[in-house]
């Protein structure tokens, strides 16, 4: 894999699904690239808190192999983030 024409940074969302996808691509790309870098960039602090056991170590482990990461802000503006995933209305994430 190359590095699309001269790109070095890569910000990540770190969403569960596609921004997990594009992180581990990342990840590998780096394996042969040491100049790309990857910055993970999480919407509020307690962004995995309600996830699954699995979905949540995947996330702290793709968090702990970036080479930067900033954090938006402490909360989430939206309140159905702050509830358990059972409680949480259909189709809200």
């Amino acid at each position: 894999m190359d590095v699309p024409r001269g790109f070095r940074h890569f910000l990540c969302g770190m969403a569960r699904g596609g921004d997990f996808y594009f992180a581990e691509l990342v990840t590998q790309l780096r394996v042969k690239h040491p100049e790309v870098t990857l910055e993970a960039v999480i919407p509020y602090r307690e962004q995995s808190r309600h996830w699954e056991p699995a979905d949540r170590r995947r996330y702290l482990a793709l968090v702990k192999s970036c080479n930067a990461v900033t954090i938006l802000q402490e909360a989430s503006a939206d309140p159905s983030h702050c509830r358990p995933r059972a409680a949480s209305p259909a189709g809200c994430r």
